[in-house]
């Protein structure tokens, strides 16, 4: 191969590099969007016995649910180890709303036991956003690169 043709070809390859992993960062603010609903939800459901609430506290998580499953499977690019990612992040944070929403109503506790609950699946989506935004960063050498920095 010739030495501009080598070139050419790494600086295309570059290039796509950056282009994908700028759009795989949509996974960042699906997983904020997931985290604070998480919140309310837990708020919703465990702070009132009106099944007025819980039931339009619910709705608006499963709109929620869907208007950010659409968001995603409309979004080309992914990160590395989405598949992996996601699988933890979901596995953990059913965990959580199980164990929030088992033991808060056994045990009939309080406001700051469905806020922890919250806030734990707020962390979990957190820390699933962080890593997907640290996945979705060009690598220093793909940058510099892409920078025409040889």
């Amino acid at each position: 191969m010739d030495p501009d043709d080598a070139r050419r070809s790494l600086e295309q390859a570059t290039s796509l590099s950056t282009t994908s992993t700028s759009a795989a960062r949509w996974l960042v603010p699906y997983y904020v969007a997931l985290g604070l609903g998480s919140v309310v939800l837990a708020l919703g459901v465990g702070l009132t016995g009106d099944p007025v609430v819980v039931v339009v506290t619910t709705t608006l998580w499963v709109v929620l649910v869907v208007a950010t499953s659409v968001y995603a499977a409309t979004r080309r690019a992914t990160v590395r180890g989405m598949a992996a990612l996601h699988g933890v992040t979901m596995g953990a944070w059913t965990a959580a709303w199980c164990t929030t929403v088992l033991v808060g109503s056994l045990a009939d506790l309080g406001w700051a036991w469905w806020a922890g609950g919250g806030l734990a699946m707020l962390a979990i989506c957190l820390a699933a956003a962080a890593s997907a935004h640290r996945r979705a960063r060009p690598t220093p050498v793909a940058a510099g690169a892409a920078a025409g920095v040889r």
